[in-house]
């Protein structure tokens, strides 16, 4: 099967403060790549987390800079997320859009 076969892409709208579950838990999910980007002009702080609440580890870290953005992709097969994403918006105001697959 193809690395992107069965490619989802989620995003979350621009926001500040707030968590939520960006995609459900499957056994069979990969983050592949995920891009945020800051809407609002001042510094933003955003965390990924593996799983659906804000007491599950991070994947990662990333501080964006006023009216910046970033964008990371894992080599195939992507990075294993059984147990969901979970984005934390620690600070600023964010548009988070990740690419996920639960492709075999």
């Amino acid at each position: 099967m193809p690395f992107n076969e069965g490619l989802t892409t989620t995003l979350s709208t621009a926001s500040s403060n707030d968590s939520l579950t960006m995609v459900a838990a499957n056994v069979n999910l990969r983050l592949l790549a995920y891009t945020i980007l800051e809407t609002t002009n001042a510094a933003a702080l955003v965390v990924l987390r593996h799983g659906t609440t804000l007491a599950d580890p991070p994947l990662a870290y990333e501080a964006i800079a006023a009216s910046g953005s970033k964008t990371f992709a894992f080599p195939p097969p992507g990075l294993p997320c059984p147990n969901g994403i979970c984005l934390d918006r620690v600070s600023g105001k964010t548009e988070v859009c990740t690419h996920t697959t639960t492709g075999s």
